[in-house]
């Protein structure tokens, strides 16, 4: 999914880099959450099995 986005947000970089930019920001913000929301699952999980 990143990757995609990645390459479009390149390409969209060549016609229109403020288009391009506020693709990038999007994406950050969808990794980051991705990765706080993963974290907290695995916090949760753990605590489960590991009481």
């Amino acid at each position: 999914m990143g990757l995609v986005l990645s390459v479009v947000a390149t390409l969209l970089n060549l016609v229109n880099p403020t288009v391009a930019i506020i693709l990038i920001g999007v994406l950050l913000v969808c990794e980051l959450l991705e990765a706080v929301v993963g974290f907290c699952v695995g916090c949760f999980v753990y605590a489960q099995f590991n009481g």
